[in-house]
Formats: structure tokens, C-alpha cells, sequence
């Protein structure tokens, strides 16, 4: 059974005042976001500085699977950086080093591939 919609949000509201909450010490400046879909899976889970992304980011399609996998520098992408269908196959898969991206976004090949032996 379903949860009234008063107590999801409610739960919501908990949730984010309790994960926006700076950490103590260094790295009391990064703080947790997280977002839910209206039918209370997850949408987004970040992590932000200054305003900026910050860390990992996760985003979900409406049916819990992940959406996308990026890491972020102060507001910068850098490192792996993956996205998925629906069905959970690969379709971005690429890295980010010092500003510069390596590898392929959306990529099919011009002529068909041979196979090998042929």
C-alpha cells in the first residue's frame, strides 16, 4: 500500500534538511542534494560546493534504474562519465581529464563492421 502523499513529502522535507546539513571539518563546504520523483524513487543524488557540483552525480529515470553517472570538479566535469537507457545499455561512455574529453558520445560506426574472417 501506497504512502499518503502528505507523508512522502513529509519524509522528503526530513530527508533533505538532514542531508543538506554541512559535514564538520574541510570539507564542511560540500553538501548532499537529493531529489525524488513524484512516486518517491529517487531522481538526483549530488553532492555541491559553493553552489557548484561537486563529487558524483547520480540521476534516475522515474523507474529507480540509473540515468546518469558524472563526476564533478567545482562545476567542471572530470573523470568518467556514463549514461543509460532505459533498458540499462551504455549510450555515453567517455572521461574528462584537465578539461579535455577521451572517448565516444553516441558513436556508429559510417560503413558496417566486417566480421572477423570475412
Amino acid at each position: 500500500m501506497p504512502l499518503p502523499a502528505v507523508a512522502v513529502r513529509a519524509v522528503r522535507v526530513a530527508l533533505i534538511a538532514l542531508v543538506a546539513a554541512p559535514s564538520v571539518g574541510a570539507s564542511a563546504l560540500v553538501q548532499s542534494r537529493i531529489e525524488h520523483w513524484p512516486n518517491g524513487q529517487v531522481r538526483l543524488q549530488a553532492q555541491v560546493r559553493r553552489e557548484r557540483f561537486h563529487g558524483t552525480y547520480r540521476t534516475f529515470y522515474a523507474s529507480g534504474r540509473p540515468f546518469e553517472v558524472r563526476h564533478f570538479v567545482d562545476g567542471r566535469e572530470e573523470g568518467p562519465q556514463q549514461s543509460f537507457t532505459e533498458q540499462g545499455e551504455l549510450f555515453l561512455n567517455y572521461e574528462v581529464w584537465q578539461g579535455r574529453r577521451f572517448g565516444f558520445l553516441n558513436a556508429r560506426p559510417c560503413m558496417p563492421v566486417a566480421s572477423p574472417g570475412a
